[in-house]
């Protein structure tokens, strides 16, 4: 392929600063001059409002997209030309002016779990402390494990295996996709199935995002994209936005796309009574908004708004 004419053959690629965002966008770097040999990728670091406060849980810090909004304001600026998230990170809307110009391929969708002494989820001692900041997590774990104690962590992944290795937890609920990349899977105790952890809505896919009036570069971009990885985080983000539900919301969605055939689990939790909604769906793969809103609103018959009220930021 030959890029645009009206292209620069340098592109600035933002992201967060942390090791693993790097790695990440790196990995969007190769996708890009795989396809364009002559164009040049500038990896540009960015801190984020989640990068500087490394105290508060995630789902308290309010901002739009913690780890986004920054990169956000790069690229309204005119600092970068793209910027490369952890689609888990997005809002499920895409902001004014904003264009969600690809998604690459994810790899391993699921949680794991990293312990002290190796062992997996059902073989924990009996009250043992397991972390994560995530209550999508916690009502999972609590509901395979209801005398676990779930205490809040925050901090990059190796902050937490750091803290792991200290004592300050007998266990941490990390995504697989990031230990996959940054090398450190040895540390896996155990893979958790998406039937005792469904994943967090995009989780083990990047994305980027340009300006909607830039083009050219969103043409680029374009280019790389993974059509069912993008049909499957489609459908997942449809859910979430269906719902209208914020990060205090244990809310999560995970498609899969085999053949001709796009399904979707989805679930609904409440972060205090832990009480859980689940359900499925299948259909095409050339419809995965209507799949997420079909199944969207199939749990809210069965409750799903009820136990969300109060909890929606």
């Amino acid at each position: 392929m030959s890029g645009p004419d009206t292209v620069k053959n340098t592109i600035r690629l933002g992201t967060r600063a942390s090791d693993l965002a790097i790695e990440q966008a790196r990995e969007a770097s190769r996708a890009l001059t795989l396809a364009y040999p002559g164009i040049n990728v500038e990896i540009v670091p960015v801190h984020a409002l989640g990068d500087h406060d490394k105290v508060s849980p995630i789902a308290k810090l309010g901002a739009r997209g913690v780890f986004v909004s920054t990169l956000e304001d790069r690229l309204r600026s005119g600092e970068i030309d793209a910027a490369a998230h952890s689609l888990k990170d997005m809002p499920t809307d895409t902001a004014d002016g904003f264009v969600l110009a690809a998604v690459l391929e994810r790899l391993d969708p699921r949680d794991v779990l990293l312990t002290s002494n190796g062992c997996c989820l059902k073989d924990l001692a009996p009250n043992a402390r397991v972390g994560t900041g995530s209550p999508r997590r916690a009502v999972q774990i609590k509901a395979s494990r209801p005398d676990v104690q779930i205490t809040g962590i925050r901090g990059n992944i190796d902050t937490r295996m750091r803290k792991l290795n200290n004592g300050d937890y007998d266990a941490i609920v990390l995504a697989a996709a990031g230990l996959i990349r940054m090398g450190w899977q040895d540390r896996i105790a155990e893979f958790l199935p998406v039937e005792t952890c469904l994943p967090s809505m995009g989780q083990g896919a990047l994305a980027i995002e340009t300006l909607a009036a830039n083009t050219e570069i969103t043409r680029l971009f374009a280019d790389i994209e993974h059509t069912p990885t993008r049909r499957a985080v489609d459908a997942e983000r449809s859910f979430l936005r269906q719902l209208g539900s914020g990060c205090l919301a244990p809310v999560t969605a995970h498609a899969t796309l085999n053949g001709d055939t796009l399904s979707l689990a989805g679930l609904v939790g409440h972060p205090d009574t832990y009480e859980i909604i689940t359900g499925s769906i299948s259909g095409s793969p050339e419809d995965p908004e209507g799949l997420g809103i079909r199944l969207a609103e199939r749990l809210k018959a069965r409750g799903a708004e009820s136990l969300l009220a109060g909890v929606v930021s």
